[in-house]
């Protein structure tokens, strides 16, 4: 069995209204972020990876356009409803790859966010995608 995600029903990326089409879509591979950026690197390296992705995860809202949909996907397992924000209209979602690389979620899903005539963005320093 694929253990990797159905892309029909990813959030976000089927509109369920008019008003829910999305302008762009910024995969952003977590775990890489984390390590690169110095402070959340040490905040990993002193409290643990949660930790971090809860840094990493209050970094974005402050900086995430209202008119971009950002999918951070972390390898491994973890609960993304930990990582909502009810009081924000701003689309940030937190996702874990359970079972498969966050590489591999990735390009799943910008493969199928770009059928859709969605713009797609990548934010990784991995060279392979």
């Amino acid at each position: 069995m694929d253990k990797r995600a159905n892309p029909a029903i990813l959030p976000g990326l089927i509109p369920d209204s008019g008003e829910r089409t999305m302008d762009r879509l910024i995969l952003i591979d977590g775990l890489n972020v984390v390590r690169h950026n110095p402070s959340l690197n040490a905040i990993e390296q002193s409290g643990g990876t949660a930790a971090a992705i809860e840094k990493f995860y209050e970094m974005a809202l402050k900086v995430l356009s209202p008119k971009d949909h950002w999918i951070a996907i972390f390898d491994g397992y973890g609960d993304p409803k930990r990582y909502k924000d009810e009081k924000t209209n701003k689309r940030l979602d937190v996702v874990f790859s359970q079972g498969i690389t966050a590489d591999e979620m990735i390009v799943d899903r910008a493969r199928f966010a770009m059928a859709q005539g969605n713009e797609v963005i990548v934010a990784t320093s991995d060279r392979e995608l």
